[in-house]
């Protein structure tokens, strides 16, 4: 009887804290109708449509701030969420948490509610520690290199011995790795030796997507191929002239390239 007690006064602990009734109102977070922070926002000035946070005490005390960033790719299968850098004031933290691109306001003032983050106008360490430890996401390492100055509105040409020329100024070059899995793999590099892109794709020159990792922003996604007209292959450049050429575009409008 006794272990049927606490049984059900731990199920009931248990519901209590995760029925809490998170509100956003006026600016202020109310969870079970108690006010424990307020959020300012603005818009970020390179979206229009996304705000930035700052996120306070009810003392006006700053605990911390909530910025759009693009450090973490966007999952293809998933386009509801952004992930926002978290930056905090003590303990003196960083993560990158996801928010819902509809509704930001109300999808912080739940994480903050939800999460249990503010106690008696601080941040709950231990509740951070753990909400970082589930939803945070580590931003994937990112490299940069100079690419070759030149008027990018001019066409891109494909050339002989892996070369990809731009104002008749050499800006890349390609190697074709062969064929893995059925899928043709070739790496793209800047003429200083820097990896620009590894691409695969399959169906040869009538290829309609393509897999993408750009070591430039960390990125790994499917691209669709995006065709108009008709180019005749020239097999001594490459089995994959017309793809390619695509491909070189694609990069060049980029900037990876």
């Amino acid at each position: 009887m006794k272990r049927t007690l606490v049984l059900l006064l731990s199920l009931a602990v248990t519901v209590s804290l995760f029925s809490q009734s998170v509100k956003l109102k006026d600016g202020v977070v109310l969870v079970d109708n108690a006010s424990v922070a307020k959020i300012e926002s603005v818009k970020n000035p390179d979206l229009m449509l996304v705000k930035d946070f700052t996120v306070k005490n009810m003392k006006d005390e700053v605990l911390f701030t909530a910025k759009w960033s693009d450090a973490i790719p966007e999952n293809p299968n998933d386009n509801t969420i952004y992930y926002y850098e978290f930056s905090f004031v003590n303990p003196a933290e960083k993560a990158w948490l996801p928010l819902a691109k509809l509704g930001t306001d109300k999808s912080l003032a739940n994480l903050i509610g939800k999460n249990n983050l503010i106690k008696a106008n601080a941040i709950n360490a231990a509740a951070l520690k753990t909400l970082i430890s589930k939803k945070g996401k580590t931003p994937p390492p990112r490299t940069d290199y100079p690419m070759v100055e030149r008027n990018r509105s001019w066409p891109v040409e494909i050339r002989e011995a892996g070369k990809i020329q731009q104002q008749s100024t050499e800006v890349a070059n390609f190697t074709d790795k062969g064929t893995v899995g059925g899928m043709d793999v070739y790496e793209f590099r800047v003429p200083t030796g820097e990896l620009a892109a590894i691409i695969k794709f399959s169906g040869g020159n009538n290829a309609t997507s393509f897999f993408a990792e750009t070591p430039k922003d960390g990125l790994k996604r499917n691209v669709a191929l995006k065709r108009d007209g008709t180019v005749n292959q020239i097999a001594a450049v490459d089995r994959n002239y017309f793809t390619l050429k695509l491909l070189a575009q694609w990069l060049v409008d980029n900037k990876y390239i």
